[in-house]
């Protein structure tokens, strides 16, 4: 049986494990809100085709406050995921290695720019697959396929905006590591990385319509198109907060044991309040960290070339230790999947 936030289901008569009320009203709610406005920023896209070049500043920025508050809950995964007995020394292990991973990897982005964009790409590429795919196991409660599908929503979240929006991102990388443009955007590599993007995306898009799974294989259209049509800096940011934030969000909700009894009646209202809580302190801290460089004199024209970087490395600083606390997260909320159907992984 599948365990999630005290919530138990049994397994359906398929075999597939049945998805339990803990995570799926959550997920259901995050689901509909990330669809609907992806939809809409999509439609807008082809029917207006300047409306965000223009505008691109108003989708980052709501995504980016949706955003924040994914990450902000990390140190409370270990207390939620551990034993009662082991809970508060897990979370001081947890929250100094956090800290530690954070510096070496901020000092190694000073250091290294260049290779530290590389990482920070190919990492954001895997932690955003691997995320589509087990919010899809956890919301049908069978394997979506780590493979295909994995890799699939990895190319079309961080790949497809660089073959499809080379000149608008080329300048955005030389401000963020020097030199790192004509790595990434050199013709040979992106002649690869386009045809392979393009044979794995169709390829999984045409698994899922010939084995029922519609719904998945709407997602990836839908998340392949936005990037194709809606610039980078709009795309991606509705896909970080309202998709891939909100999601993950809706996955604490129901890891969190408090929210048991209120999710098992389908209420929604109260975790939804009590997650938001949580996450207050650290989002107000960074938010007026945000605040704080934007309110800075001097910050303007060309002194943007020396805060950038500087802001590269932070945000590497807090994605490498975040995508390592998600794969732990993951890794626990796989296993009763992974048993209901014969040992095979659902993400």
């Amino acid at each position: 049986m599948i365990a999630l936030g005290g919530v138990r289901a049994r397994p359906g008569a398929s075999g597939a494990a049945a998805v339990p009320t803990a995570v799926a009203v959550p997920l259901r709610a995050a689901t509909a809100v990330s669809v609907s406005a992806a939809a809409v920023v999509l439609v807008v896209g082809l029917v207006a085709p300047g409306v965000w070049e223009r505008w691109s500043w108003l989708p980052f920025a709501v995504g980016l406050l949706v955003g924040i508050p994914h990450g902000a809950l990390d140190h409370l995964v270990p207390w939620w995921t551990g034993g009662t007995a082991r809970r508060s020394r897990r979370l001081v292990v947890v929250l100094l290695a956090y800290v530690a991973l954070a510096v070496l990897t901020f000092v190694a982005a000073r250091l290294w720019p260049v290779p530290a964009l590389l990482v920070l790409l190919v990492g954001s590429a895997v932690h955003f697959g691997v995320g589509e795919t087990t919010v899809a196991a956890l919301r049908t409660g069978r394997p979506e396929g780590r493979g295909p599908r994995f890799i699939a929503s990895g190319l079309a979240t961080v790949a497809v905006p660089f073959l499809a929006w080379p000149a608008t991102v080329r300048p955005v990388l030389d401000v963020l590591a020097p030199g790192s443009a004509a790595v990434i955007l050199d013709p040979r590599a992106m002649l690869v990385v386009g045809i392979g993007s393009a044979v794995v995306i169709v390829a999984t898009l045409v698994a899922d319509l010939v084995g029922g799974r519609r719904p998945a294989a709407a997602e990836l259209a839908l998340l392949t198109a936005l990037f194709v049509v809606v610039p980078p800096l709009a795309a991606f940011g509705l896909y970080f907060g309202v998709w891939h934030g909100l999601r993950h969000l809706a996955r604490l909700v129901a890891l969190d044991p408090a929210n048991a009894d209120d999710l098992a009646a389908r209420r929604l209202a109260r975790p939804v309040g009590r997650v938001l809580l949580q996450s207050a302190l650290p989002t107000t801290a960074v938010l007026v960290v945000l605040g704080v460089l934007l309110a800075v004199p001097g910050l303007a024209g060309h002194a943007v070339a020396g805060l950038v970087p500087i802001g590269l490395a932070v945000v590497l600083a807090l994605t490498v230790p975040h995508m390592a606390v998600v794969a732990v997260m993951d890794r626990r909320q796989r296993p009763a999947c992974h048993a209901q159907n014969g040992g095979s992984s659902p993400a």
